[in-house]
């Protein structure tokens, strides 16, 4: 979760007010999260576990946290 607000300030992203995401798990994603969530996931710098969830309880791992900064090294330079 924090993640995903971390990268969305950075990028300076568009937040737009949401009310829920597309994972099966959204329940356990605080609402003041959930924005920055679906803005990362629309620009294709976050995705899903498996079974479409975000388990936002999680730490994320090393090989996730290699993927997302490649994503957002790729979207600075776009």
């Amino acid at each position: 979760m924090e993640v995903a607000a971390l990268i969305a300030r950075a990028l300076k992203l568009k937040i737009e007010a949401t009310g829920s995401t597309a994972f099966s798990d959204d329940f356990d994603i605080p609402a003041w999260a959930k924005p920055y969530v679906q803005a990362d996931v629309q620009q294709g710098l976050l995705q899903g576990r498996d079974n479409n969830r975000f388990m936002p309880n999680e730490n994320t791992t090393r090989a996730e946290a290699a993927t997302i900064i490649l994503s957002v090294k790729k979207a600075i330079r776009q």
